[in-house]
């Protein structure tokens, strides 16, 4: 229930509860909430939980590892989850490791994969396993979360602040949070303080200064270009000239 978005997702894997499904992918993008849903299932499950961040831990040594752990039931626990972070970095040995297993799965052990790059999961794997998909948040969704967390922990920001957080964290949680705790402790209320803050360009003044040249209006360009050049070093006009040529 604690759970941000996701509402299929939480209410399908809710319902497995008394009956899990052993092999399950949670695959989408950074920050959605998939590695926190994996934790969230197997805690709701009461297991033993094992989890390996495939960045670092990708060899099959490491997935022999934890074959060993799994070949044997939990002592005090019914299920034992296995959650693979990262999933896509294993190598190809370490997928047919882990492959076998999920052949010839036993009933107290619980794998979910997690991944930010589905198609490097081999299709043995997910023909084998129920994938479920995270969707980055929507933006009203985003402001609500923030104005609960910030209600809980005696912080106030601005809707416009709020807003400017939603529309840049690319629908993520964990960026939104990270932001949004930038913000209160820096006291952070208009668009300009944002965009200091996270060094986010001036995209507008820099179109205002593109279209003056275009029309040939000389007087107008100098303006902006004063406007926008006014207590800034080089090195922060030449990130907001990359950032414009980006966006």
């Amino acid at each position: 229930s604690e759970v941000v978005g996701q509402k299929v997702n939480t209410r399908i894997l809710e319902s497995t509860l008394d009956d899990p499904y052993h092999t399950m992918i949670f695959q989408g993008s950074s920050g959605c909430g998939k590695t926190t849903s994996a934790r969230i299932y197997g805690n709701m499950l009461k297991a033993h939980m094992i989890e390996v961040d495939a960045a670092s831990n990708n060899s099959v040594d490491d997935i022999r590892r934890i074959l060993e752990l799994v070949r044997l039931a939990p002592l005090s626990n019914k299920y034992r989850v296995v959650i693979v972070d990262e999933c896509h970095m294993l190598t190809p040995n370490a997928w047919n490791a882990a492959l076998k297993a999920i052949e010839e799965p036993n009933s107290s052990t619980i794998w979910i994969f997690c991944t930010t790059e589905f198609k490097k999961v081999p299709d043995t794997i997910k023909g084998r396993a129920v994938t479920f998909k995270f969707y980055p948040l929507g933006h009203d969704t985003i402001v609500n979360y923030l104005k609960e967390i910030l209600a809980k922990e005696g912080e106030t920001l601005n809707d416009t602040v709020l807003t400017l957080i939603a529309s840049n964290c690319k629908g993520q949680v964990r960026d939104a949070l990270k932001m949004c705790q930038r913000c209160a402790y820096t006291g952070v209320e208009t668009e300009d303080q944002f965009n200091k803050l996270f060094g986010i360009p001036d995209t507008a003044g820099m179109r205002a200064y593109i279209e003056s040249v275009l029309g040939g209006d000389v007087p107008l360009g100098l303006q902006v270009i004063n406007k926008l050049t006014s207590n800034v070093d080089f090195f922060d006009w030449k990130c907001r000239l990359e950032g414009l040529i980006q966006d």
